[in-house]
């Protein structure tokens, strides 16, 4: 049973990812690639960017073999859909690792903060 704070925030972005996707996946091609600002030149781009930074940082934590080369493609999608499925992908890569983490954590499906035995 997932009980980190870390589990629930992951949980809760996958939700946020979710119902960002949700409304993005309404857009035409033609909105979702429309120039934005300066910065994200377009939806896709911003998401695409979300993603690949998503990558790196779950590289980092789970086995550190890719590292920087995760961003080395910009634009790895350029459909929404297959974006979105990758996004979901990470999302949930995302959450299992901090289930185990909890798992490691609290053994024995202990979900409460640890306390140090002390002898009288």
């Amino acid at each position: 049973m997932p009980g980190t704070s870390f589990f629930h925030q992951a949980r809760n972005n996958a939700w946020s990812n979710h119902r960002l996707y949700g409304v993005c996946q309404k857009l035409t091609d033609g909105e979702l690639a429309s120039k934005r600002t300066p910065f994200s030149a377009s939806i896709l781009e911003t998401l695409n960017h979300i993603l690949t930074n998503d990558w790196y940082y779950l590289d980092a934590l789970v086995d550190g073999r890719r590292g920087r080369a995760c961003l080395d493609t910009e634009m790895p999608f350029g459909a929404i859909d297959k974006l979105a499925a990758a996004q979901r992908d990470a999302d949930m890569r995302l959450m299992a690792y901090c289930e185990q983490l909890n798992d490691r954590c609290h053994p024995a499906g202990r979900t409460g903060p640890r306390r140090r035995h002390q002898d009288a």
